[in-house]
């Protein structure tokens, strides 16, 4: 009867042994699965921020464009302000908002 106990009592410490190491398999796998997780977080956060400064930069970039544009007759030629050689000198933007009265004023005559 003795020796029925002693087996027992082994296979009891052998089965807790099992249960422990399973439960510490599963820990490990919990916590490396959180650590995927916070690395998946980190990378989106770093491409969201690489996203906004490349958006930033592009922004600026139209600025000072646009401000050389404006400011500078040697560049200007590229841009809205450029002289139409065949509308008598006029700037495209000044054509632009002649066409626009022209047109508003037609409509008004019609009513």
């Amino acid at each position: 009867m003795r020796t029925v106990i002693v087996i027992l009592n082994r296979l009891i410490a052998i089965a807790v042994a099992i249960a422990i190491d399973i439960a510490i398999a599963i820990a490990i796998a919990i916590a490396i699965a959180i650590a995927i997780a916070i690395a998946i977080a980190i990378a989106i956060a770093i491409a969201i921020t690489i996203t906004i400064t490349i958006t930033i930069a592009v922004a600026t970039a139209m600025a000072v464009a646009t401000a050389i544009a404006i400011t500078s007759p040697r560049f200007s030629s590229t841009f809205i302000f450029a002289m139409n050689p065949t509308s008598g000198g006029r700037s495209l933007i000044e054509n632009r908002l002649i066409t626009i009265l022209n047109i508003l004023d037609l409509y008004s005559c019609n009513q």
